[in-house]
């Protein structure tokens, strides 16, 4: 009989971004990379513009944008504030069971601001 997967707290880790250990016991940290992930951008904001935004991304399995060969399309995607490397539909199609999907809202920069009024995140999945 093939294993089940586990679901149990104790088996989930952080696969991006990477964690270290922080000054205290227990204590950690998150390191993100200075400059945006391509493959990772879900959506930047619109810089100097103080009203609230609705943005409504969908990735989805049948993704297929190569950012090497559709120029047209990396223009839309950024034109639309995503990463051009999130409309290959990878990140959507490596989900498996038991994966936990986070979204994190940063700013760059000491001293900027980045203000998020709400996020609502739905993943369907079907087996």
């Amino acid at each position: 009989m093939p294993q089940q997967p586990s679901l149990q707290l104790d088996n989930l880790c952080t696969v991006f971004p990477e964690v270290e250990s922080g000054p205290g016991s227990g204590e950690y940290a998150f390191k993100h990379p200075l400059f945006p992930q391509d493959h990772l951008t879900v959506q930047h904001n619109v810089v100097a513009e103080r009203d609230y935004k609705v943005h409504r991304v969908v990735w989805s399995h049948t993704d297929d944008i190569n950012p090497e060969h559709d120029t047209e399309a990396v223009v839309r995607l950024t034109n639309q504030g995503r990463g051009k490397a999130t409309g290959n539909g990878q990140f959507v199609r490596s989900l498996k069971l038991g994966d936990v999907v986070t979204l994190w809202a940063k700013a760059r920069f000491p001293n900027w601001a980045n203000h998020v009024e709400s996020v609502k995140l739905d993943v369907y999945y079907a087996v």
